[in-house]
């Protein structure tokens, strides 16, 4: 027994280095050597495909990425053709290689070390599989200075390396050999091109060497791996005696010299060739945070050039006004405009009715002129139906501009500038304006289906003072109007320009707080200051308020036809309040500039408040109905928050565990089903041919090839290195003799069949190992022979 066990171990260690004796090295077997020069083929053509991802990265990041996936990929096929793994063992194998060493590789800032991953990393790794793709085309180049564009050249690099690797060390097939084998590195250096930039100095030298390296590979590997079959490096029959080692020069020399003339041909016909990259197709998404307010640049554009033309404007109807931006959130520094309320989206010459648009409003084509504004933000935002862009640099304009339907504002990311001219089309809405009287019915409701997204500051003096300006208005639009007129007749106007009266500019905390509180007991500002104080105060009252900045011409100055000429003077800031059946309802609380602030004598009390002694102040007291928290309650608190952390990161990690064994799940689930079905057939010869047939798989399953012509007593000879022949071919004659047999087999005799199945499973798992029988419990290949067989079999009965 001990004999036959070594001459079987030998004999395998044979078979598989393909020598002849026992002692054979492996670089003795052409199949060893023939896939060892296909895997330095390939290498070097991966390794020409990564090196087209430095550009885009300014530097080593990008190689470093593309190389290492190289390294690990060419390492996994490599490695999974030795060990012989399925498809399925490959796969995962490649995926827990790419969790582990795509930190170091692609995002070293979220290792340990720069080295060991953490649970960030695994998380950024899992969620950059797909969106790193789109990342890379958007951010700003070089993509080094960020962390995590360099997961796509690794993944791409890996799976490439990977699929190319397998490819000609496991298939048969020349023509797939070739095909597979050129296919992942062309998809490595078209993934490096399509992703890459402009910049790309050794373009053509890459690709001269990607083409001759693949042809070389590709004829070497046509003949087999055998040099004097090739048509190159064959020998003449003038000079037979020429070495080998001479015409295989020659033959370099000659590629060489086709490959200079390429190489010079190619720059002197196309010194500057046209790199056709995605980026140049890709609009990156729109993110305001890179914009500041429009509202910070007010004051600037109100007072310093108060005089100067900004645009000029034709088409405007009278009364009208040029929006510019819609702001709804306030941080406590700034009043912005946020992407909550409706998503900007790209717009173009033409622009569908939004949600909140009147689809039967009439048309008017307002036309614009830049002469001193410069920014992103497009005067002429409104109810737009389309924009035209007529001055130069008009696409990229366009492929920058997107709108906000429901709050009006439209931006280009290219920004207008001085000689910049567009059109659009604006729908006209019926101006809604309580401060120049519009009679509108005092019982109207706010609507509450706009949702404002909800500010994160709140200033305190806001609500210290609300009650003082809504005194006895009840409805939401009496006490709008309140607020408004008192703003309107106590409050005194400056913008910084009349020296000795102080107006600073900014709409901070401190600012509308000096506005409301301040020490001087007087209101003084502009539109920038009284326009978010408004607001505030009208979201105090829980009602849908924004402030817009935009520009409108003296109500003297004529408009329609006759081109307008808009000036720094004649922009200002005003608030809209949303009600039903109504709309926006413009409010403008900032007062006439002509009334300005007395210097020299002191003011009265402007809202003339009797003189009453202040009430004696009162401590502050807690709340009733919420008594203080004792320590152990915060102690609670805090363990609560601390255990529910580790429980949502205990539920992470059990979905993602198991989310990784569903597949073998789902694999032991089919064997266990097919088992049964067989086990349990109607007919009980089928049920002992089932037997036979679980006999095969788990053989297939453990590596060994079985012929599907094979009968059964072949198939028993052809397994007789893993079991007895004697068991194999007892049970191959018995399940025929009852399959073939006259008389139908009876239920023992199929319990009996099926008690010998375990047994020769016994036997087969006592000559594998652990590892082989967890891989072959696993395994894919006797699920895929059996329905390939069975499409055979249908075929051959059709």
């Amino acid at each position: 027994m001990s004999t036959g066990t070594h001459a079987h171990v030998d004999h395998s260690r044979s078979a598989f280095t393909g020598g002849t004796t026992r002692r054979a090295a492996p670089w003795q077997s052409p199949t060893v050597r023939r896939g060892a020069v296909d895997v330095a083929a390939v290498a070097v053509l991966l390794s020409l495909g990564a090196i087209g991802f430095g550009p885009v990265f300014g530097g080593h990041h990008g190689h470093l990425a593309a190389l290492g996936g190289v390294l690990l990929g060419i390492t996994i096929g490599v490695l999974a053709a030795w060990r012989k793994w399925s498809r399925l063992g490959t796969l995962l194998v490649a995926m827990v290689g790419y969790l582990l060493l795509g930190g170091a590789l692609a995002l070293p800032s979220t290792t340990i070390a720069g080295f060991v991953p953490t649970i960030e990393t695994v998380q950024r790794l899992t969620l950059l599989s797909w969106q790193g793709w789109r990342d890379l085309l958007t951010v700003a180049l070089p993509a080094g200075q960020f962390d995590g564009p360099a997961v796509v050249p690794f993944l791409s690099a890996l799976v490439t390396a990977t699929i190319a690797t397998s490819a000609v060390l496991r298939l048969v097939t020349l023509r797939w050999v070739l095909l597979v084998g050129l296919a992942a590195p062309s998809v490595l250096l078209l993934v490096g091109i399509l992703w890459g930039s402009h910049s790309a100095p050794l373009a053509t030298l890459q690709g001269v060497l990607f083409a001759a390296v693949a042809l070389v590979w590709t004829s070497w590997r046509s003949q087999l791996g055998d040099p004097r079959a090739h048509a190159i490096f064959g020998r003449s029959a003038r000079h037979t005696r020429v070495p080998r080692l001479r015409q295989a020069a020659l033959a370099g020399a000659a590629l060489l010299a086709a490959s200079a003339v390429v190489v010079g041909s190619l720059a002197w016909l196309a010194p500057h060739p046209d790199r056709n990259v995605l980026r140049d197709h890709i609009v990156p998404p729109l993110d305001l945070r890179e914009h500041p307010s429009p509202l910070t640049l007010f004051r600037h554009l109100s007072a310093t050039l108060e005089e100067e033309t900004l645009f000029t404007v034709q088409g405007l109807p009278d009364g009208a006004r040029v929006r510019l931006a819609a702001m709804d959130v306030y941080d406590g520094d700034v009043y912005s405009v946020s992407e909550s309320s409706a998503a900007f989206s790209h717009a173009g010459e033409t622009i569908l009715p939004g949600e909140f648009s009147d689809e039967q409003a009439a048309i008017d084509r307002v036309t614009f002129s830049i002469e001193n504004y410069s920014g992103v933000w497009l005067p002429g935002g409104g109810d737009l139906r389309g924009v035209d862009f007529t001055s130069d640099g008009a696409e990229r304009l366009e492929a920058g501009l997107f709108h906000n339907p429901a709050t009006g504002t439209a931006l280009t990311t290219a920004g207008v500038e001085e000689g910049t001219t567009y059109a659009v089309d604006l729908a006209r809405t019926p101006v809604q304006d309580a401060a120049l009287g519009k009679d509108l019915p005092l019982d109207l409701v706010p609507d509450s289906s706009f949702r404002i997204p909800r500010s994160p500051a709140r200033v305190d003096a806001v609500g210290n003072t609300l009650a003082d300006f809504v005194a006895d208005a009840v409805t939401p639009l009496e006490q709008l109007r309140q607020i408004e007129s008192t703003f309107r007749q106590d409050g005194f106007f400056a913008n910084g320009t009349d020296e000795g009266i102080p107006s600073y500019a900014g709409h901070t905390i401190t600012r509308i707080a000096q506005l409301l509180e301040g020490k001087s007991k007087q209101m003084i500002g502009d539109d920038e200051q009284y326009a978010v104080a408004f607001a505030l105060m009208a979201r105090e009252l829980d009602l849908p308020a924004r402030v817009v900045m935009g520009f409108y011409p003296d109500k003297g100055s004529d408009a329609g036809n006759v081109p307008v000429a808009i000036t720094g003077d004649d922009a200002h800031a005003w608030v809209e309040v949303r009600f039903e059946d109504v709309g926006w309802v413009t409010f403008d609380p900032t007062p006439p500039e002509d009334q300005t602030p007395e210097v020299n004598t002191p003011e009265p009390n402007p809202r003339n408040e009797p003189q009453v002694l202040p009430p004696p102040d009162i401590p502050e007291e807690r709340d009733p109905r919420e008594p203080p928290r004792a320590e152990s309650e915060v102690d609670h608190k805090d363990d609560a928050g601390a255990v529910a952390t580790i429980v949502k990161w205990v539920l992470l990690g059990v979905g993602v565990l198991a989310l990784l064994l569903l597949p073998f799940v789902l694999i032991a689930w089919l064997k266990m089903r097919r088992r049964k079905r067989r086990r349990t057939a109607p007919r009980p010869a089928d049920r002992i041919s089932g037997g036979w047939s679980e006999v095969v798989d788990l053989a297939t399953d453990l590596g060994h090839d079985v012929p599907p012509q094979a009968t059964r007593v072949e198939a028993a000879m052809t397994l007789g290195d893993r079991i007895p022949t004697g068991s194999g071919l007892t049970m191959a004659n018995r399940v025929d003799s009852h399959v073939f047999g006259v008389p139908e087999p009876t239920d023992v005799e199929v319990e009996a069949v099926w008690t010998a199945v375990d047994s020769l499973r016994g036997e087969f798992h006592e000559n594998a190992s652990m590892w082989q029988r967890l891989r072959a419990r696993f395994s894919l290949r006797s699920l895929v022979a059996g329905r390939r067989a069975r499409r055979q079999e249908q075929a051959a009965r059709r």
